[in-house]
């Protein structure tokens, strides 16, 4: 567990322990250390000095305490401040004023007893204090724009008090690390600029109603100046929307990110962990802004594209004319060929994490492989992608940004296999994360998913143990290579246990049974004993259709109430179009699946997005049992997800019209 979530504990503890201690009154022993505060604030501010006293050697446990307090006592203070100077309804805190005063009263005395009155010290507190105040009059000024070096050293200004840690350790060792000194205020100013920047995109449209200087609202109003529109007439939300859809949010998270780096840069240098952690979680802070932003402007822009219009009011039903199946999979091919990026990846699912880009284009090019019709360039680019977005040592992961998992690992080795490209080193390597019970988990580094998770939450459990749709999705690709025989006996050992009394299996991410079970019942399929699962195999594909609705789709389980779904409806129909004997068995279910894709597919080629994935807490263990109520968002955790790209779905639905087509007779 990174050292932050410890340290965040000792001092929160420590700074309430002290103000328990103060001859105050309760009710504003309670206001000082409110909670809704602390969790808000960066959590190195309540122990600021210990990014910083390892450069100067500095060791001595009762005066950094003191540093410690004093410092978060003083940016309490500040913060406060800043909201009466900053609020227009300041009867809403009546209390904001005597808060402040308390915080800086505790702080100064905290620091008087490390520093008397002569000591040079307070020669670094007055001008720290006036670097404060400079940056506040030139906010309530609020010029039209400034040079980026004024702008620099108005964030910089802004953060002065943060640097009285830097000149306190500075001077109790009786400035004798000069050079150290130096290098950290250098850095300083970069994480102070970076911060701003981060603060000026998030807080615009805050930063807008308060007038205050804000430097996303200077780019942005440049950028229009160049495009020739007048920002002042549109209503602040119209603009906040613009600062993202024209790329000006993206290039401001960039400026921040280059800027924390070279912060980091000086930190690495002067062996300063506690700081580059610190500086590791603003960046991250970013990535993750980054990816929300890149995606809702993506989604914005796809989403407008879309066609609403049904190409078909009403089907004829089977039999079909051979051009209208053609007609179908041209359209949806060239939907899913002008929806794939200039990278060679398609997009889709929006998370916290953003856009799923790995994980999509090895799902997307592992059920186009094997269609002859599909554009063989546009199988070449994804390939290439998935080659050049493998994390060494890893795997691939949700995107290019997240952390490898299994799961998306084993839809890239899939698409490259079936793609007939190299993949057996990375292969092997994602073997081993098989369980000695034979199951596959998402994750498998408790360290690394924590690290990677915005939330401090240690209880991972639920995303680190086996699950029965990842080990559904391994098994077909075990099956399908038949390179790891013992790999793929063991898996199929596990899924025969794990099926539930319906005869089907259930999932962790999905909202369906449909996706372990048509997977599971694909890999069955491929085993090289003729038969050896049928009894299990026909049991699952009629538990299957008696999912079938009276409309002759299959739909998602939730959100209640159920409805039809393009994706589970494909599954199921490729599912028994993989054998001959199914399909002639299911003939006339599978002609009312492909009845009903037909009768839903769009003027453009597309099918809807549907309620497909779940993603809940990471300590849930059986999202069926423990989440009693999931939402439809793209944001937190006990969440459903569509795929609102419509990748995913239209995919799914080309791949099962594609093999129902090859399995009519003649």
């Amino acid at each position: 567990m990174e050292a932050t979530a410890p340290l965040l504990t000792i001092w929160k503890n420590k700074f309430i322990a002290y103000v328990g201690k103060m001859a105050l009154n309760n009710f504003f022993k309670h206001l000082v250390t409110d909670e809704h505060f602390i969790s808000k604030a960066l959590p190195a501010y309540l122990y600021y000095p210990l990014l910083f006293n390892e450069a100067f050697q500095y060791h001595e446990p009762e005066k950094l305490e003191k540093l410690c307090l004093a410092g978060f006592f003083y940016y309490r203070s500040l913060i406060e401040l800043d909201d009466i100077v900053d609020s227009t309804h300041p009867t809403k805190r009546p209390y904001a004023p005597l808060v402040s005063s308390i915080c800086q009263e505790e702080a100064i005395k905290l620091l008087s007893s490390l520093f008397p009155l002569d000591s040079i010290f307070w020669c670094y507190w007055g001008n720290r204090r006036d670097e404060y105040l400079n940056a506040v009059a030139q906010d309530k000024a609020n010029p039209i724009t400034i040079p980026l070096p004024a702008y620099e050293t108005h964030a910089e200004q802004k953060s002065a008090f943060g640097k009285i840690a830097i000149d306190s350790l500075h001077v109790l060792t009786e400035e004798k690390y000069l050079s150290v000194y130096e290098q950290l205020l250098k850095a300083h100013r970069h994480f102070s600029v970076g911060f701003q920047l981060l603060d000026d995109v998030k807080d615009y449209r805050k930063d807008a109603e308060n007038a205050q200087i804000n430097w996303a609202h200077m780019a942005l109003n440049e950028h229009a100046s160049r495009q020739q529109y007048e920002l002042n007439n549109w209503p602040l939300a119209k603009r906040h929307s613009y600062l993202h859809l024209s790329g000006v949010a993206n290039k401001l998270l960039k400026q921040s990110n280059t800027c924390f780096s070279q912060a980091l840069e000086i930190a690495q240098a002067l062996g300063l962990h506690a700081w580059q952690e610190t500086i590791v979680r603003q960046n991250k802070a970013i990535m993750y802004l980054r990816l929300y932003y890149e995606a809702h402007v993506k989604r914005a822009i796809s989403k407008s594209r879309f066609s609403t219009t049904l190409r078909y009011a009403t089907a004829k039903g089977a039999p079909y004319a051979a051009n209208e199946l053609a007609c179908c999979l041209r359209l949806a091919e060239t939907f899913i060929t002008d929806s794939q990026n200039e990278d060679g990846s398609w997009q889709d699912f929006h998370t916290n994490a953003g856009l799923s880009n790995s994980w999509v284009t090895g799902y997307v090019l592992a059920h186009i492989a094997d269609i002859p019709s599909c554009s063989g360039q546009a199988k070449i680019k994804a390939a290439r992608f998935l080659q050049n977005s493998h994390q060494k040592g890893s795997g691939w992961g949700y995107n290019t940004d997240w952390i490898a998992d299994v799961d998306s690992t084993t839809t890239a080795l899939l698409a490259l296999d079936l793609s007939c490209q190299p993949m057996y080193p990375q292969a092997t390597s994602w073997v081993a994360n098989q369980r000695k019970d034979g199951g596959f988990s998402t994750y498998t580094d408790h360290q690394k998913l924590y690290q990677s998770l915005d939330k401090s939450k240690s209880n991972l459990t639920g995303w680190l143990q086996n699950h029965t749709c990842v080990s559904a999705m391994a098994y077909y690709f075990l099956a399908r290579t038949n390179d790891y025989p013992e790999s793929q006996s063991e898996v199929r050992k596990f899924l025969l246990h794990a099926r539930n009394p319906e005869g089907m299996w259930g999932a962790y991410w999905w909202t369906s049974p449909i996706y372990s079970t048509t997977y599971i019942i694909k890999g069955l399929l491929l085993e090289s004993v003729p038969g050896a699962y049928a009894d299990v195999i026909n049991s699952a594909v009629e538990a299957l259709l008696n999912l079938q609705l009276a409309d002759g789709g299959f739909g998602t389980a939730l959100p209640a109430p159920v409805a039809s779904s393009a994706y589970y409806t494909g599954l199921v129909l490729d599912t028994i179009c993989s054998d001959a004997e199914l399909f002639a068995r299911y003939r006339p279910q599978a002609d009312k699946a492909c009845n009903w894709l037909l009768r839903h597919q769009h003027t453009d080629g597309s099918w809807s997005s549907s309620a497909l994935m779940q993603i809940p807490s990471p300590e849930v263990q059986q999202p069926q049992k423990e989440v009693s109520t999931w939402r439809l968002s793209s944001s937190g955790t006990n969440i459903i997800v569509e795929d609102e790209m419509r990748v995913f779905s239209t995919v799914i639905a080309m791949k099962a019209i594609s093999a129902y087509r090859r399995s009519l007779p003649g």
